[in-house]
């Protein structure tokens, strides 16, 4: 299967999953929500966030694992890679005790520090669970789905993670709808990581045959991951410090109100990378066999995919927001959910985030991880700044202006970095179709957040979401076809070559 079916396969199994997946969360978390209250879905976020800072211990390791073995897999040199995933399982055990460690420290500290109604013997209980979950994921489920995605096959652990967490959600509904403690509902999620990675082990042992731990580690081949860590953290002081900020200054249950943002935009950002990261192994596969202009020429037109990724699913869920959460939130009286300017906010800083992905996988699948490295520094130090400052004079909304700020300081590096350092190319080809389809989306968008009903049920608000899709993506390839023709033609082709055999 060559790269660009692989690519389609990924990309396909991607869009089901998100789809599958967020009607099932849409009807499952809806439940819990309405059951167990904000408090509980405020809590479960605040924890959430406070893994993702504890698994800043992984440093980058699946990202430079990823980089190392491009080369020996493509030439077919097993023992290499057998070498290099002796060694990034050595690591991946070291990181998974460390995780496990530091999950159960946070555990007994944190639930001092929350504003909650919620017990702290419970919150314990949950965090230890979390940290379980994660740990094993660590220490059992990652080396093997290394391979996957190395081999462009991340639709396979896509099918079956969607499969596991089917089951798995189902359980949490019947939890939810039973009325049973909620620390069941932490109990089933431990369950879906387990079954899932020894599902995902035995597919890749059965795929795979090469497959050795027993080789003498190369750990020089994984190195960089000092460097990769940065990127996490940059992302994480993004996405974190509203929670954080809430949690001990307001409440948990605006944290509950920030985070069904951060669920809708979240799952908005995941469509949109679903179109980037499936071809990431893609790229980096050709940055390895392939010249700069060679590769630039698949680049333009991914950066462009991307930006029109960006422009459809935010025309959409702009006019969708409110709607949606006055459904989501219909019988939650505990605290008003509507905040026109965390919508803003959502709105610019998933934008932002996303638009220079396509320069970002460029620079690290090229293996300059200390280069970026640079550029997540400068952006951590912005954002500490802004935070702290604007934060200060303007209270939580400030903090978000700084954050979105810091976003877009990244942003100008890396595409900066991209064009002028790597391929050598103008700004243009980036700038030119974000003027062509904020021209031609501003308006329908602005009269679609008046004409959209603001209470909708689930299958008015399926229907308006279809109608809306459609809409806009006429008006967005119409203008296209006039501005952006020759990439749009591109684009097009490459889809067809992928269905239609010539």
């Amino acid at each position: 299967m060559n790269k660009t079916k692989k690519t389609f396969f990924n990309t396909l199994a991607t869009t089901i999953q998100m789809i599958v997946m967020q009607l099932i969360s849409l009807l499952v978390s809806r439940k819990v929500l309405s059951v167990y209250g904000s408090d509980l879905n405020g809590v479960n976020a605040i924890l959430s966030n406070v893994m993702d800072w504890i698994m800043l211990l992984e440093g980058g390791l699946t990202t430079a694992s990823n980089v190392a073995l491009f080369k020996p897999f493509v030439n077919k040199d097993y023992i290499q890679c057998n070498r290099i995933l002796s060694a990034t399982k050595k690591r991946f055990n070291q990181i998974g005790l460390l995780v496990f460690i530091c999950g159960f420290g946070m555990a007994i500290v944190y639930p001092f520090f929350i504003n909650t109604g919620i017990r702290q013997l419970d919150i314990f209980l949950m965090f230890t669970m979390m940290t379980m979950s994660t740990s094993f994921s660590v220490f059992y489920t990652r080396k093997y789905a290394l391979m996957l995605n190395v081999s462009q096959s991340e639709y396979i652990n896509t099918i079956l993670g969607v499969a596991v967490s089917i089951v798995g959600n189902a359980a949490i509904f019947l939890v939810a709808y039973l009325g049973l403690n909620y620390l069941w509902i932490r109990v089933i999620y431990l369950a879906i990581t387990v079954v899932n990675g020894l599902v995902v082990a035995i597919v890749v042992r059965q795929r795979y045959k090469f497959i050795s731990f027993k080789e003498e580690p190369d750990f020089e081949a994984i190195k960089g991951t000092r460097d990769v860590v940065f990127q996490k953290l940059t992302g994480l002081l993004r996405t974190s410090a509203p929670l954080v900020f809430i949690s001990m200054m307001v409440s948990a249950m605006y944290a509950s109100v920030y985070s069904v943002y951060v669920f809708i935009y979240g799952f908005v950002r995941k469509i949109i990378l679903m179109v980037v990261t499936a071809t990431q192994s893609g790229i980096g596969q050709l940055i390895a066999e392939r010249d700069t202009d060679s590769v630039y020429k698949v680049f333009r037109v991914f950066e462009y995919t991307s930006t029109l990724a960006v422009f459809l699913m935010m025309s959409v869920a702009i006019p969708m927001t409110m709607p949606f959460i006055r459904f989501y939130t219909r019988n939650v009286t505990d605290i008003n959910y509507i905040d026109y300017w965390i919508l803003v906010y959502m709105v610019v800083d998933i934008s932002t985030q996303v638009l220079h992905v396509p320069s970002g996988i460029v620079i690290n699948m090229s293996g300059k991880f200390k280069e970026d490295r640079n550029f997540q520094i400068v952006s951590i130090t912005v954002l500490v700044v802004a935070v702290l400052t604007l934060g200060t004079i303007m209270g939580f909304y400030g903090l978000l202006i700084g954050i979105a700020l810091s976003s877009l300081v990244l942003a100008v590096q890396e595409i900066h970095y991209t064009r002028s350092k790597i391929f050598k190319k103008s700004y243009w080809d980036f700038f030119k179709p974000i003027l062509v389809n904020t021209g031609f989306l501003i308006i329908p968008v602005a009269f679609e957040m008046r004409g959209i009903p603001q209470e909708l049920n689930l299958i008015l608000f399926g229907i308006s979401g279809i109608a809306l899709v459609i809409c806009n993506t006429l008006v967005l390839l119409a203008g296209n076809y006039i501005f952006e023709r020759e990439r749009l033609m591109s684009l097009v082709s490459r889809v067809k070559s992928i269905l239609i055999k010539r």
